[in-house]
């Protein structure tokens, strides 16, 4: 009797793989994504985070699930997977390697293990659904709405959770996700893959409807300016990269679309070169009412600046992956002394990974992002949607690290979304090229 339970238990277990590597992601989502917390500062939340048992115990079983997924495969996964993009898997030994030079080699050791962890979580998601990515992200869809619906309700039921009291954003919504940038950022992928899988018809209209309702809704009371603006740039490339047009006969319709994809791109590079939208009181004054802020990255530039000083100090290799922004009492406890209030990160992904692992890793990073854009363009010759709902997770993922400190933090949701859709487009190109030479 023992031995046919033990016998049924690992035949069931096996056929249904894909649901526990889709089980485990979503679950690894929601751990990344959801702050409940009201009174810690962010910096606070990280230093406690990173300390606590309970996330050990909470991550140890989801990586031992991805484990059991990628060893139970007899495919040559990281073989396919360091062919594909070495410089990424490059950038990941570089920032484990900084231990040998950091003060802290014990935090980078950490860090790096962790992401041993969910490298495994980001390999075995990427290889069971390679073949079927909308799929894939149709079914997430209803945990990203899900998430989305209970910070709408977290910010007019529960404001005290939902709702920002910091001075200067206060009022602002940032649900149960525990920031109001972060609520943007995670409403923006949402938003984008709800219509990429609607466009493939992985999910009806109104499944569509049900998602992105609550995360448009979110996304424009949290009033995150570069949230929108890489929202509308994400959606706007896929459907212009996959080849979609306009086929309505009114002249009024495509000129307003035209105009308004002038102005988007327009506005979206004008704030990112200058760092300030455009000077015309027109045009400005409602967004800046809107958004609450005004024309300039008001204390940003003041971070940068000092961040620049760090990075000075020690420009080739850096002080170490993951070993500077620690909260009070760290490595960057004098940023915050300097600027007289709790700093937690750069606000500017590029300057903490040369502030991190210096230039000689930011040459390796951006190795690994052209890389990726060569994978996708040799993609898009044999399925050029599937190509093009990749490009629209690297836009977010660009500009969005101009204000925001996600580029090789495995635990933000952003990078992990720009992970899965680096390793899945390995595979892809090796399927395709692989279905290419057996017909020719």
């Amino acid at each position: 009797m023992t031995t046919w339970i033990k016998s049924d238990l690992v035949s069931l277990t096996r056929n249904h793989q894909p649901a526990v590597v889709l089980t485990v992601f979503a679950i690894s989502i929601c751990l990344v994504t959801v702050n409940l917390s009201v009174a810690a500062s962010p910096a606070q939340q990280a230093a406690a985070a990173d300390k606590s048992l309970l996330m050990f115990m909470q991550w140890i079983p989801l990586f031992a699930l991805a484990a059991w997924a990628i060893a139970s495969t007899k495919e040559p996964m990281f073989e396919l997977q360091v062919r594909g993009n070495p410089a990424w898997w490059g950038v990941l030994v570089f920032c484990a390697a900084s231990a040998l030079w950091s003060d802290l080699p014990g935090t980078v050791i950490k860090r790096s293990l962790q992401n041993v962890g969910m490298l495994w979580i980001i390999l075995a998601t990427a290889w069971y659904f390679h073949s079927r990515m909308t799929f894939f992200y149709g079914k997430l869809l209803w945990i990203m709405g899900l998430l989305a619906w209970l910070s709408l309700m977290a910010a007019v039921f529960m404001p005290q959770l939902g709702i920002e009291t910091a001075p200067g954003i206060e009022g602002t919504w940032r649900g149960i996700i525990g920031q109001k940038n972060l609520l943007g950022i995670f409403c923006a992928l949402t938003l984008y893959w709800c219509a990429v899988c609607w466009h493939q018809r992985a999910i009806g209209s109104n499944m569509a409807v049900l998602v992105c309702l609550p995360a448009l809704i979110c996304l424009l009371m949290s009033r995150s300016s570069t949230s929108a603006m890489l929202t509308a740039a994400s959606v706007s490339s896929y459907f212009f990269l996959v080849g979609v047009r306009v086929r309505s006969n009114s002249l009024v319709l495509r000129s307003v679309l035209l105009a308004l994809m002038f102005a988007i791109t327009v506005v979206l590079g004008h704030y990112f070169v200058e760092t300030e939208l455009p000077s015309s009181q027109i045009f400005i004054e409602p967004i800046s009412a809107f958004f609450g802020k005004e024309s300039h990255l008001t204390g940003r530039s003041d971070i940068w600046e000092i961040m620049w000083g760090s990075i000075a100090q020690h420009p080739m290799l850096g002080v170490g992956y993951a070993s500077f922004w620690l909260g009070p009492g760290g490595p960057s406890q004098f940023v915050s002394d300097l600027l007289r209030w709790t700093v937690p990160t750069a606000h500017n992904g590029y300057l903490d990974i040369l502030n991190e692992i210096g230039i000689v890793g930011m040459l390796i990073f951006i190795s690994s992002l052209l890389w990726h854009v060569a994978n996708l363009a040799r993609l898009s010759v044999h399925n050029r949607p599937l190509a093009a709902s990749h490009i629209g997770i690297l836009v977010i993922f660009l500009i969005s690290n101009f204000s925001e400190s996600t580029a090789l933090r495995l635990f933000e949701y952003l990078q992990i979304s720009l992970a899965t859709s680096m390793c899945m487009a390995v595979f892809q190109l090796h399927s395709a090229l692989q279905k290419a030479r057996a017909v020719g």
